[in-house]
Parts: structure tokens; sequence; C-alpha cells
């Protein structure tokens, strides 16, 4: 009876940790969607360029990207001793991504949304301006390997998916054009040519899942419209803010 007893229990136990393996990332993935939106919650609109002294402390450019677990991105979303200085807000309706876009790609940057992966103030090679609208704005976000979180949705766009960009004085509309897969080192991808600064171009970067090789989404500039001349559909993709 006991034999019986324990066997039933450690089936039980086993079914337990099926369960709880073949879930835990959709848990910890939700658990990091949910840090995202509290962080664009509390950061509203307090657009911050950072001084000279401080975009010399924040980290830029992709090639040294490495994967990190919801628990650590959980952990990296709480240190608070890392500031962060928003720079605007990329939003993707086709896909439901509304994210903060802050300076620089740090651990705690990445771990709430989208970072720049240039600056005029960052040491070289990244020492060149990323501005909404002009030439190649590049950014980058983590890949947490579904649908729905962080930069994950936008390995799944299609040609033609709008992108939408915002600075809270104006809104920048680009057109996905293109998907490359490259390998980590290819960082020339992001940086201004002579082609983007007559044509501008948004450049998305994520990992995949195993992080040999990135993602890079690249998307036309169609359009930008002055905030307070946006429709309001166009000013509903993003935090509420008044005109």
């Amino acid at each position: 009876m006991r034999r019986r007893i324990f066997a039933i229990f450690l089936i039980i136990i086993g079914i337990v940790l099926f369960v709880a393996g073949s879930n835990w990332r959709k848990i910890g993935n939700a658990v990091v969607r949910h840090e995202s939106t509290n962080i664009v919650n509390k950061q509203k609109w307090h657009i911050h360029k950072p001084s000279q002294k401080q975009s010399k402390r924040l980290a830029y450019g992709n090639e040294k990207d490495k994967l990190s677990s919801p628990y650590q991105i959980w952990k990296y979303a709480h240190a608070n001793h890392y500031p962060l200085y928003l720079a605007g807000y990329i939003a993707i309706p086709s896909r439901d991504v509304l994210l903060p876009i802050n300076h620089g790609n740090s651990n705690r940057v990445l771990a709430v949304g989208a970072g720049t992966l240039k600056d005029s103030n960052a040491p070289a090679p990244y020492n060149e301006a990323d501005v909404m609208g002009k030439s190649n704005y590049a950014l980058c976000g983590h890949n947490m390997d579904d649908k729905y979180t962080l930069f994950s949705p936008i390995t799944h766009m299609s040609k033609g998916e709008n992108i939408y960009v915002t600075n809270g004085k104006q809104i920048f509309v680009y057109r996905k054009i293109s998907t490359h897969v490259i390998p980590p080192t290819d960082i020339q991808v992001i940086f201004n040519t002579k082609e983007t600064n007559q044509h501008p171009v948004i450049t998305l970067t994520t990992c995949n899942w195993t992080g040999s090789m990135r993602y890079e989404i690249r998307g036309k500039l169609i359009k930008k419209i002055r905030w307070r001349q946006a429709s309001q559909y166009q000013r509903s993709l993003f935090p509420r803010r008044s005109v």
C-alpha cells in the first residue's frame, strides 16, 4: 500500500514539474510585459536627453548582446541605480507593440523596452547621431521567443507593416521593407550612409533565440506628423498626453 501511495505521489510530482517546466517561460514573459507596462506608466512623457557625461556611462552597440532569462530581465528592470533617459516610444499596432525607447542599451534599458544603438557622445564606433526621422534610426530590443514580449513580435513582421516612433513633438511613420538575418559582428547595418541621409530608414535589431545571429528589420520613412496635427488614432498609439 505504501509503495502504491509513494508511486502515485511520484507521478503527481512528475506531472507538476512537467507542467511548470513547459509554462515557466510563458509566466516569466508575462512578468516581463507587466514590468514594461509599469515603466511606460511611470515614465509618461519625461523626455530626457543625457548629457555628455551621462552618455559615456551608457552602453551602445549590439554585437555583445547576451541572452537573458525572464528572471534576469526582471532583476535588471528593478536595478534603479541605473537611470533611464527616455527618448520616446515605439508602436507597431499590427503586432500590439508599445515600448519606451531609452537612450543606450544597458541591461536595464533592454529589460523594459527598446534602446538606442548610437549617440554623438558615445564611444567609437557608435559616436554618431541616432535621431528619429533622420538617416538611419537604429534601435534594439530583446527577443523572448514568443509573439508578444519586448522585441519578439518584430521577427514575425510582414513587408508593408507600419512602425511608429515619437519623441513627443512629432510622430514618424515607417513602413517595413525587409528582414535579414546577420551575424552579431555585422554592425554596419546600424550606421548612417549617404543613401540613408537621402532616404531615411529605421533599423530594428534583435537576437535569434540561440543568440548566434541577429534579425535586422528595416523600414523606410513615409511620413512625419507634428503631434498637434496627428489624428486621434495616431496619438492613441502612445501613452496619453495633453496636446
